[in-house]
C-alpha cells in the first residue's frame, strides 16, 4: 500500500490543493487503488469527490512525536 503524507490545511483555496487532487485522479486513472493520503492539519473532505475521499485520513493537528511517526510510515 502506498502511503502519501501531506502537511497543512486541506482546502480548495490553498496553493497545492489542485495539484494534490489532480495527482490522485491520475493515480486512479492508471488503475492504482491501493493508496492512502494522510493529512496532518485541518480540513474537510466535503469538496473532494467521494471516489477520492475514501483514500484520505485526516489526522488534524499532531504533536511532534506523532507527526514524525506518521512521516516514518509514509512513502
Amino acid at each position: 500500500k502506498l502511503l502519501i503524507l501531506t502537511v497543512g490545511k486541506l482546502e480548495p483555496n490553498r496553493r497545492n490543493y489542485n495539484l494534490l487532487i489532480n495527482t490522485i485522479k491520475a493515480i486512479k486513472q492508471n488503475g492504482f487503488e491501493n493508496f492512502k493520503i494522510t493529512v496532518i492539519g485541518k480540513g474537510k473532505l466535503g469538496d473532494i469527490p467521494e471516489d477520492l475521499s475514501k483514500h484520505f485520513a485526516i489526522k488534524g493537528k499532531l504533536n511532534f512525536p506523532d507527526l514524525y511517526s506518521e512521516m516514518e510510515k509514509a512513502d
